[in-house]
């Protein structure tokens, strides 16, 4: 078992618009994972939408025989399809809640 952290948020700013953000972080002996984003998202029916946002990832290994220091500053532009939402919702990675 990893000892991580995660957590997502979102406020809805009107039926189409939504600010969204998600951020996980771990750390392990010597290493050391975070990744942040936030973004603005925007639906255009119950299953298109399309976001702009920005994300930071940073991952630190520092063991005996290796070291690696990076971080990534990334903005980003996407579209997304979602599938039948009154069959299952997604609450975050791995975890899904059916509906009927």
């Amino acid at each position: 078992m990893l000892p991580i952290v995660y957590g997502q948020f979102g406020v809805r700013l009107s039926r189409q618009w939504e600010l969204v953000s998600e951020a996980s972080g771990i750390r392990v002996s010597g290493d050391k994972l975070v990744d942040v984003s936030a973004a603005v998202r925007y639906r255009f029916n119950n299953q298109w939408d399309i976001a702009a946002g920005y994300r930071y990832h940073s991952k630190l290994t520092d063991s005996f025989e290796f070291y690696n220091d990076v971080a990534y500053r990334i903005p980003f532009f996407g579209n997304a399809h979602s599938w039948k939402r009154s069959f299952c919702s997604s609450m975050g990675p791995g975890i899904f809640l059916l509906e009927g």
